[in-house]
């Protein structure tokens, strides 16, 4: 079905394609050979001899990027004795609890409110099975299905089912439906950015036409470039009946500064689109919109609503990220425009375009880094200096008892933790005074 889809992708897309709309892809892709060229330049140098502990890539092991335990984890896998297949699975569960004091503003008959009243509660988000098997060691075999997102049809579940090879490394290649090519804040797991939501014009047009879809695309990673180039369709779940869209999806980047925890990294990122057309309507419709992180609640952040009569959209980024010890620097900008159909005897449907920036810094107090991953050209997990365990908890659940109950008030001997009741002796009790910070 997938190849079937791609085939009909390729064969829709050269006779549509007029010279206007090939302007952005070609620019992007100039900078792209540029970022290319010079990383190129920088990977030739020698790099010391001294090889760094890789704990991004899932291995504690000191020596290069791994991808085998970055893609599949640390659970146990079959291995043929003869290495030639490797394969496992798992299962991933995500459930979403929060609450919000804010009240709305705006009446109930809007759609799209002021400042929307947003839910309280618990939601079900994800329950995830994962598949995947490495097989003559060129060749990555990857699926996920979400069990909890099958109400319309089994298709609706699918998340990813790519096949990937690395038998050219650097380069890879990957088919199937797989993430596209997204800006830098929206790219970065919500665990490992500044703030739990990304940048919402980065979420809201960075994800077009949805996450993941089925297409093609090449890959480069080195430690000073990342390089990321796809034809894309929309997601598995679209596939028939109407005139899927499609577009060109890419991503660049360039790290002269490519350590942990002093890099300084510049990106573009970008794609070219033809939106879906439904039969009977001229041009297709597309609907950009920012979802909170925190799914208890479906309002959206930002909302364009659906915008019809589309030919074709273009959206472009440009990153900048430093990091430098305990502090960090990010910044991008993003534009979208929206290309609308006018036949020769409509009325004129203006263009439109939407453009956003940010721009944040961070410290840590506790001097751990931000970590700089040129291989995912993002920042990667963050381990703490101190884990928090059971005498952090006991010394917390202190704090919150008194902060609650007032500094005076005893604190209940059976519920004591980790330090038992020795306090005293460890300078845990509270006492007023400007030392207990």
């Amino acid at each position: 079905m997938m190849l079937n889809a791609l085939a009909r992708l390729v064969r829709r897309m050269v006779p549509h394609i007029d010279r206007s709309a090939l302007v952005a892809p070609l620019v992007l892709i100039g900078a792209m050979v540029l970022m290319m060229a010079a990383a190129q330049a920088q990977d030739d140098k020698p790099e010391p001899a001294a090889e760094e502990e890789d704990v991004y890539a899932g291995s504690t092991k000191k020596g290069g990027f791994n991808p085998e335990t970055a893609v599949f984890g640390p659970l146990p896998r079959y291995r043929t004795e003869d290495g030639a297949l490797n394969i496992g699975g798992g299962m991933v569960m995500q459930f979403d609890a929060g609450t919000y004091s804010q009240g709305g503003q705006g009446g109930p008959e809007t759609s799209q409110a002021l400042n929307p009243d947003l839910e309280t509660g618990l939601k079900a988000r994800r329950g995830i099975l994962v598949g995947s098997a490495l097989i003559y060691s060129d060749f990555i075999v990857f699926g996920a299905y979400d069990l909890f997102d099958t109400s319309q049809a089994t298709m609706d579940g699918l998340r990813s089912a790519v096949v990937a090879y690395r038998g050219l490394d650097p380069i890879w290649f990957t088919f199937g439906q797989q993430n596209i090519a997204s800006p830098l804040d929206a790219g970065t797991f919500s665990s490992r950015r500044v703030f739990m939501e990304p940048a919402m014009t980065s979420s809201a047009f960075g994800y077009a036409p949805g996450v993941p879809s089925l297409g093609a695309a090449i890959l480069r990673r080195t430690k000073h470039n990342y390089l990321k180039l796809g034809l894309h369709s929309v997601p598995a779940k679209e596939i028939g009946g109407d005139s899927e869209g499609y577009g060109i999806h890419g991503r660049a980047t360039w790290a002269p500064i490519a350590e942990r925890t002093k890099a300084l990294h510049f990106g573009v990122a970008g794609y070219w689109r033809k939106p879906t057309v439904t039969r009977g309507e001229t041009g297709g419709r597309e609907q950009f919109k920012a979802q909170p992180e925190l799914r208890i609640d479906d309002t959206s952040f930002v909302d364009t609503g659906s915008i019809a009569r589309i030919n074709d959209y273009v959206f472009g980024a440009v990153e900048l990220l430093g990091v430098y010890g305990s502090a960090a620097f990010q910044a991008e900008y993003h534009r979208l425009e929206v290309n609308r159909y006018n036949g020769p005897h409509d009325a004129v449907f203006r263009d439109l375009s939407f453009d956003g920036y940010y721009a944040q810094a961070s410290y840590y107090l506790t001097g751990e880094s931000p970590n700089y991953y040129s291989r995912f050209a993002t920042l990667w997990r963050v381990q703490p200096f101190d884990e928090f365990d059971a005498a952090d908890e006991d010394t917390l659940n202190r704090i919150l008892w008194h902060a609650m109950q007032g500094v005076d008030a005893d604190y209940p001997t059976h519920l004591a933790g980790a330090h038992g009741t020795g306090l005293a002796g460890k300078d845990l009790l509270l006492t007023g005074n400007d030392d207990d910070d």
